[in-house]
């Protein structure tokens, strides 16, 4: 349990780092200048293949310019997501843990495909979660928080899931299950502040910056808790769990 918690913090800091300091991909430029040459190229042809009676009409060449830089805009990054995808397919196929979560998440967010397979990612994250996975875990958990996303709304199980990823030592984990309490969401009692600061606490801990601001914003809101109760005050938060990206959860 012990080596699974230091192991899991490890990698959420090593992991989760770049989110603070991008960098943009190598991949960027030659993708974009392929997709804006591959456009350039079908309005030409395109154009050359019109009827003469349709070639002078400006207003429709003009929607059908606004049309194609639309869709060619995006081009990059469906090619970019299709080769991320790709490698996470390879090192999936290798036995991989962290990619074949990453695989889900890839296919749950429909990263370099037009269209989603929510199933697919869902079936991934049950293997991981056969294999006692954290990340895996945090994943059913997250999607379980609402309905309409492959799955049919189950906030306790969505806890559940959160408790047995967090007692592995799943920084990400302790953090939603911060907010289940805060809010009481899926816990089967009332909110508790105090509940919520020690799932934030053993978080920031583990060096999880989220959990960190959230520690220091509750242990005010216990402190004054009048204050908080405010309406004025209630008013510039949103009632609603920040769940945060999937893809800070490894």
């Amino acid at each position: 349990s012990s080596s699974s918690s230091s192991s899991s913090s490890s990698s959420s800091s090593s992991l989760s780092s770049p989110r603070s300091s991008p960098r943009s991909s190598p991949l960027s430029l030659p993708l974009g200048l392929l997709s804006w040459a591959l456009y350039v190229a079908m309005m030409s042809s395109g154009y050359a293949a019109l009827p003469p009676t349709i070639q002078s009409e400006r207003t429709y060449l003009s929607i059908a310019v606004v049309v194609l830089t639309l869709l060619y805009s995006a081009l990059p990054g469906l090619l970019r997501g299709y080769i991320i995808r790709h490698h996470y397919t390879q090192a999936t196929n290798l036995g991989h843990h962290a990619a074949e979560t990453m695989l889900g998440i890839a296919l749950y967010e429909a990263t370099g495909s037009i269209f989603d397979d929510r199933a697919s990612a869902i079936a991934l994250w049950q293997k991981g979660e056969a294999r006692h996975w954290p990340p895996a875990l945090y994943c059913l958990g997250y999607i379980y928080r609402s309905s309409g996303r492959g799955v049919t709304k189950d906030t306790i199980h969505s806890v559940q899931q959160f408790k047995q990823a967090a007692s592995m030592g799943h920084p990400p984990s302790m953090y939603a299950l911060g907010k289940c309490y805060e809010y009481g969401k899926g816990i089967g009692q009332k909110p508790s502040i105090q509940a919520a600061l020690v799932y934030h606490s053993q978080a920031s801990s583990c060096g999880y910056e989220d959990s960190r601001r959230e520690e220091g914003r509750l242990e005010s809101k216990f402190r004054d808790p009048m204050h908080f109760a405010s309406p004025r005050v209630q008013s510039q938060f949103d009632p609603t769990i920040k769940w945060g990206s999937l893809v800070d959860i490894l």
